[in-house]
């Protein structure tokens, strides 16, 4: 029987607690979730990495778990990528590709200022971040698979060493979502585990 290896997963990290952390979590917070992983003998692992120990079966390297961050927010580069680099811990970041570098949005409320692709690019060259994307709300009314295939051309075009279609997030699981996902290449899929379902465990690797 294989291992289940745990995947935690983060969205946004703020420098401290402002009253609104619904759907964040503080620099302190975050930057203890790491040294507990880290004293408690976990190995972080890259989604790449996780994905090969499942295929060997690693039973022998330890504890495991992998770390991944949705939403491609502009403090997952200010105030998380400085705590990867001190701990030197790989993460996956999946981002909504037609908001890189967007700092405001006429139609949402309280919008939180995403990542650029040179911030991007920058935690890619320290071997540390992957940059994938991920469906958003946004992309609702838009033909999947073709939107799909542009998210991945966009970041084939703007960012340099980075496997865009290795993975995907969408929060939703269903067959034909998978299909299409698979059909364009996509190796890893990746779900919101709120919304993921007890009958779709048989059909988890």
């Amino acid at each position: 029987m294989r291992e289940l290896i745990p995947i935690l997963q983060y969205t946004s990290v703020i420098e401290k607690d402002n009253g609104r952390i619904k759907y964040c979590t503080t620099a302190e917070k975050f930057e203890q979730d790491i040294q507990t992983i880290l004293s408690e003998g976990y190995t972080v692992l890259s989604l790449r990495e996780l994905e090969e120990g499942v295929q060997i079966r690693m039973e022998d390297v330890g504890k495991m778990c992998c770390i991944v961050f949705k939403g491609g927010y502009l403090d997952n580069y200010t105030v998380v990528y400085p705590i990867l680099k001190k701990y030197n811990v790989k993460v996956p970041v999946f981002v909504a590709t037609e908001l890189i570098g967007v700092s405001h949005h006429p139609n949402v409320e309280h919008f939180v200022p995403h990542f650029g692709f040179e911030q991007a690019q920058e935690m890619i060259d320290s071997g540390l971040v992957d940059i994938y994307a991920l469906w958003h709300p946004l992309d609702e009314e838009k033909d999947f698979k073709l939107e799909v295939q542009n998210k991945f051309s966009l970041l084939d075009k703007k960012l340099k060493g980075n496997n865009s279609r290795y993975a995907f997030y969408h929060d939703y699981y269903n067959e034909e979502i998978i299909s299409q996902l698979d059909s364009s290449g996509v190796e890893i899929n990746i779900t919101d585990i709120v919304n993921f379902k007890r009958e779709h465990l048989h059909k988890v690797k």
